[in-house]
């Protein structure tokens, strides 16, 4: 694997400023180069590139774009779902999680391994590995919890269209007096 940009070597502290400059639409990316390069002299650390500083507001506006896809498509999710979600936004979020550990193994397929990067590449396959784990762990768990929500919820409405027909005792508790609830209570 290559090595990190020069503005991924900064000190935090350096890149959070250069993140608020580049999100700050008032300056352009001369401008917030200039200004970290500044701040680079004052503490006697090499400065950067104006392309560097490009190709970090690049990859911060793909993030960004991402993030914003995402947001857009949870939030259209979670209006169709309606009211009570529960689950499947549960199954959403695995879905996002699996496609972003499946792309992230696609980025790592492209790296060069020599005996300098396999050590970090080892740790990076094993936490995804861990990871993808956690995310079956989860689907199951959701599963097995929405599988639990929906006979509870057969339950309740078996014995409240219980509970109703054998409070109407002047009516016939037969079949179709069971359909009448059942339209009432389910709109069916």
């Amino acid at each position: 694997m290559g090595r990190p940009s020069s503005i991924r070597r900064l000190p935090p502290d350096l890149r959070e400023k250069l993140e608020a400059w580049l999100r700050d639409k008032r300056l352009t990316q001369v401008e917030a180069a200039a200004l970290l390069n500044e701040f680079l002299r004052e503490r006697e650390l090499p400065k950067v590139s104006r392309q560097a500083v490009n190709r970090y507001a690049r990859s911060m506006d793909k993030v960004g774009e991402r993030m914003r896809q995402s947001k857009e498509m949870a939030d259209s999710w979670i209006a169709k779902l309606g009211e009570q979600p529960s689950g499947r936004v549960g199954e959403l979020v695995i879905s996002m999680m699996t496609t972003l550990v499946y792309e992230i193994n696609l980025k790592l397929q492209d790296a060069k391994i020599d005996e300098k990067s396999l050590p970090g590449l080892s740790r990076q396959l094993r936490e995804l590995s861990l990871t993808a784990q956690r995310l079956q762990r989860a689907a199951q768990a959701s599963a097995d919890r929405e599988l639990k929500i929906r006979e509870e919820e057969r339950k309740l409405a078996a014995e409240e269209l219980a509970r109703r027909v054998e409070s109407e005792p002047g009516k016939s508790a037969g079949a179709e007096r069971m359909r009448e609830i059942a339209r009432e209570m389910y709109g069916v």
